[in-house]
């Protein structure tokens, strides 16, 4: 059985083994190739960029919007933080049987540019 663990407790590098980072999508999903990047919210509200690589839905944008609406549910098993060389984070899953996609819980997407304006998830972004 996976232990909880939210965005804060990742540390970068790491593959977090034995446990689950359970979140909500607050974005619509951006597919290219074989992977979907959303913007997602932990269960302590913090905002953080999911990058699934491998996904079976992954190469179209059309079926990555309908099985990942705003308001869905991600369960990423044992999550990799991964750093880019712009110094970007991104919680990374690259083996499709690890991202448990559950149904949307709200439809909205949320106002990035506010969220920005408040600097809400500036370091997301």
């Amino acid at each position: 059985e996976l232990s909880p663990i939210l965005e804060s407790e990742l540390s970068i590098g790491a593959v977090h083994r034995g446990r689950a980072l359970t979140a909500t999508t607050i974005s619509r999903p951006a597919a290219r190739d074989s992977t979907i990047t959303v913007i997602a919210e932990d269960e302590s509200g913090a905002a953080f960029r999911a990058v699934l690589h491998y996904h079976p839905f992954g190469g179209s944008i059309a079926i990555a919007e309908r099985r990942l609406p705003c308001g869905t549910g991600l369960c990423i098993k044992e999550p990799y933080l991964q750093e880019s060389a712009q110094a970007n984070l991104a919680v990374c899953c690259a083996h499709p049987d690890n991202v448990t996609v559950g149904a949307p819980t709200r439809t909205e997407s949320v106002d990035l540019k506010q969220l920005l304006e408040e600097k809400r998830f500036s370091e997301t972004l």
